[in-house]
């Protein structure tokens, strides 16, 4: 089963958005609705200003009179990322449905509606919304547990590798750190880990 999520549906026939507005509930998500774009940009900005942690996805309308759907698209790309997009275009306009798509749209759906195909593409665009905040948390984790700061060490020829480490940490160089191991604060046996920290720096953003 689908997992629920907060989506933004905008439109600005009233028929159409109410449309959307039930087959996506029909999956337990929880939909907020705006009439046009210039609604959307508020609320949008409004959910950005509180601090939350936003939608997980738009449903947008692309020709609407008061602010288009390219126009809530640009603010999104801009703002929040992150958030997928879809896009709704008119059967037939692949015109449309391609600059969309470059100019960062995550999908488009076509009218007249297919409710299994709207479905679909939301629940993929969600996954993808998934996926990526579990990618960056691994991310953040790997720095956190590589990082520089946990290595053991304080003389001065600690010093020096650290500052090696930090120095190669900014290029796509392969490092090996080596050294005598011995009993003691500054044991070399951790060289692996320093290793790994000078990697971890390089290659995570």
């Amino acid at each position: 089963m689908t997992q629920a999520a907060r989506i933004l549906v905008i439109d600005d026939d009233p028929a159409s958005r109410g449309l959307m507005e039930q087959i996506l509930a029909e999956d337990g998500h929880e939909i907020t609705v705006a009439a046009d774009g210039a609604e959307a940009l508020r609320v949008l900005a409004e959910e950005r200003s509180r601090g939350g942690d936003g939608f997980d996805a738009v449903v947008s309308d692309i020709r609407m009179v008061e602010a288009d759907g390219l126009e809530v698209l640009d603010w999104v790309v801009k703002n929040a990322v992150e958030t997928p997009v879809l896009l709704v275009t008119a059967f037939g306009n692949v015109d449309g449905a391609v600059d969309a798509i470059r100019r960062g749209a995550y999908d488009y759906i076509s009218k007249p509606y297919d409710v299994n195909a709207i479905k679909l593409v939301v629940d993929r665009a969600l996954r993808h919304r998934r996926l990526a905040a579990e990618n960056r948390r691994l991310k953040r984790e790997m720095r956190e547990k590589y990082s520089l700061q946990n290595v053991i060490g304080r003389s001065e020829s600690m010093l020096q590798v650290y500052k090696t480490a930090a120095r190669v940490a900014l290029t796509d160089a392969t490092v090996l750190v080596v050294g005598e191991c011995r009993a003691s604060r500054d044991s070399s046996c951790g060289s692996s880990r320093k290793a790994r920290s000078a990697g971890s720096v390089s290659r995570l953003p």
